[in-house]
């Protein structure tokens, strides 16, 4: 899942996490609609909502229950998943032995290694794990007058060569995003009168 999808689910466990807690404070009895809100649309279907008795009382709170409980597990995947994503990448050595590879450690050779290709400036690696190795990422910009299909290739190379010398990582796929810089527009000479 990319960061926009990633951030659309934390954003949206939150607003119904937030939501559905209030819900539940006034449902449940514990806080009165005028607390939350003193007027308007909002406050008269809090009003019915606190209003509500019997099984259409519990229903409601068993409900809210379980939508705070569901927005709450949600973003705690995310985190988890987040999480696991940062731990370090195992390597399996010529002697059978294992060592582990901090994923920010693989990045920074990315980095660099995308780097030594001319015509690039900034450079934003990434680096996540596929099978038995890695995919690596870089979205970097290149400087004026540079074509992306000439130092595509480059990148590419360097990237895989980099990391799997580096680390003895299997490099799966390379992906990259490169865009061009243009230079900024010179802004007018000043003018003085005299």
């Amino acid at each position: 899942m990319n960061l926009f999808n990633r951030m659309f689910v934390v954003i949206t466990s939150l607003c119904v996490g937030i939501a559905g807690a209030v819900l539940l404070l006034v449902a449940s009895g514990a806080v009165e609609a005028r607390e939350v809100v003193s007027s308007g649309w909002f406050y008269w279907r809090l009003q019915d909502l606190q209003n509500v008795t019997g099984t259409k009382e519990t229903l409601a709170v068993i409900g809210l229950a379980a939508a705070v409980a569901a927005a709450t597990l949600l973003i705690l995947v995310e985190y988890v998943t987040l999480a696991l994503g940062r731990e370090a990448l195992s390597v399996t050595g010529e002697h059978s032995g294992r060592s582990k590879i901090n994923t920010g450690s693989v990045e920074r050779i990315v980095g660099e290694a995308a780097r030594e290709v001319r015509g690039v400036s900034k450079v934003r690696p990434g680096v996540r794990r596929k099978g038995d190795g890695i995919i690596a990422s870089c979205r970097a910009s290149l400087e004026p007058g540079v074509m992306i299909s000439d130092v595509a290739p480059q990148i590419e190379g360097k990237i895989r060569s980099a990391v799997e010398s580096g680390t003895g990582l299997t490099v799966n796929a390379v992906r990259l995003n490169l865009e061009e810089t243009h230079e900024k527009e010179r802004a007018p000479a000043e003018m003085t009168s005299g």
